[in-house]
């Protein structure tokens, strides 16, 4: 049996904030929350349900 070191790093509180702002991960359209409106993107095409990317949203 081996041995091995485990440490334990704080992650950043997450930053929320208002206003436009770029997702370059692709998604799909059904995951986008309402509360944010979709200003432009990028479609890929990936059956059955195409996904978006390099979506600018205000939210």
């Amino acid at each position: 049996m081996s041995k091995a070191e485990v440490t334990l790093e704080q992650l950043p509180k997450p930053k929320i904030a208002e206003g436009i702002f770029i997702c370059t991960h692709p998604l799909n359209l059904l995951d986008v929350m309402f509360s944010n409106k979709v200003i432009s993107y990028d479609v890929v095409n990936m059956p059955p349900v195409s996904l978006i990317q390099n979506i600018q949203m205000r939210g």
